[in-house]
């Protein structure tokens, strides 16, 4: 077992990491089928990193969920920024 860090800590940066990087696979994969595969893996992959967290004592629940949300507000709105807009009608 790790010991628990004597420092308060908040946001989990590696469970960010991974749940921004899965969420970004997951909108580069276009198809249906890659998509559906590459959310199966890329949540089993987070699911991990985000339990190993909990399981290690080294972040609290709302640091990881922190994270989650974190890494879901930044690629979707970057998403959003980066969609194309329409040209002025005419």
């Amino acid at each position: 077992m790790v010991a628990t860090p004597a420092d308060p800590s908040f946001l989990s940066g590696h469970t960010t990491q991974a749940a921004a990087f899965a969420l970004a696979c997951l909108l580069a994969a276009g198809t249906r089928l890659n998509a559906a595969l590459v959310a199966i893996a890329i949540t089993y992959v987070v699911a991990l990193v985000a339990a190993s967290h909990l399981y290690l004592q080294v972040h609290f629940p709302s640091d990881v969920a922190a994270g989650l949300m974190l890494a879901v507000v930044c690629v979707g709105g970057l998403h959003l920024m980066l969609q194309p807009r329409p040209g002025p009608s005419r």
